[in-house]
């Protein structure tokens, strides 16, 4: 998982991003995401920019520049503003065969989802929204303390860090999507 600034700066990257684009954090942070797209798909940036903001979601394999080597055919899975200002994108090897990637320790759909009870997928919709604590709070006429109980109690049962990745658990379990959470937007806005 990388995270991105408005301006496409890398601002974040976890282990598995850097090991897969042979980078340290250091070399990452500050330069542009565009840097990593190769030069000739480097024409269609401005379109999935535009796409990534409009729907608020955007998956789909690219072909990446990895540092001096060949370029990567990697599957991307992009979710905009999942805090202000910044987007989550998470990438993984397209031609790697499925059963390489997938954990066995991650919890079942199933499982998770009756778990997680229904405020909570509310909250991480309306996160996924790009909408603050307080402005969840609002919309779902709760305090701002519930709120947040709601979102730690989310995190907690998915086995998320932190809120972008309960976010991305939660659309990769299909326990929230971008449709969702675009309508639960009280502005109807990413």
């Amino acid at each position: 998982m990388i995270t991105v600034a408005n301006d496409h700066r890398l601002l974040d990257a976890n282990l598995a991003s850097r090991l897969l684009l042979h980078s340290s954090l250091h070399e990452l942070t500050g330069r542009q995401v565009d840097d990593l797209i190769e030069p000739r798909a480097a024409a269609r940036l401005p379109d999935f920019w535009n796409r990534l903001r409009e729907r608020g979601q955007l998956s789909g394999v690219h072909q990446l520049s990895v540092s001096a080597g060949p370029g990567m055919r990697v599957l991307i899975v992009a979710v905009a503003n999942v805090l202000p200002g910044e987007h989550l994108i998470v990438l993984a090897p397209a031609d790697w065969p499925e059963e390489e990637l997938i954990d066995s320790a991650l919890p079942i759909p199933s499982q998770v989802s009756s778990t997680l009870s229904g405020r909570e997928q509310e909250v991480l919709a309306l996160v996924a929204a790009g909408l603050s604590l307080r402005e969840i709070a609002d919309d779902l006429a709760i305090a701002e303390a519930t709120a947040r109980t709601h979102l730690a109690n989310a995190n907690r049962k998915l086995g998320a860090r932190n809120r972008a990745h309960a976010v991305a658990l939660a659309l990769q379990l299909g326990l929230i999507d971008s449709e969702d959470s675009e309508r639960m937007r009280p502005d109807g806005q990413l």
